[in-house]
């Protein structure tokens, strides 16, 4: 999953190994996110093709408005977690 997210989004920001298996990335720009999160996917999809079996992949994302890094988190975390519950929904 690493080198997927590294290629998806490297380009545009700094990906980080958060834990054991969730990552950060921070784009320097936010209307790249669409595309990033598009080509991550695509990525994706080709590994799991080639390995089935993959675990699936959720993910959150959040603009830093203001300088409170942990509220951004935390939304992040949210917003995966809405991610997670539609992936559950479509299978």
């Amino acid at each position: 999953m690493r080198d997927c997210i590294k290629k998806a989004y490297a380009k545009y920001g700094y990906c980080y190994r958060f834990g054991g298996d969730e990552f950060c990335v921070l784009l320097k720009n936010s209307r790249n996110e669409e595309a990033c999160s598009s080509q991550f996917e695509s990525f994706i999809k080709k590994k799991r093709n080639k390995y089935t079996y993959l675990p699936s992949v959720s993910y959150g994302s959040a603009m830093l408005l203001t300088g409170d890094i942990v509220s951004v988190k935390d939304l992040a975390d949210q917003n995966m977690y809405l991610n997670k519950k539609k992936h559950k929904q479509q299978q």
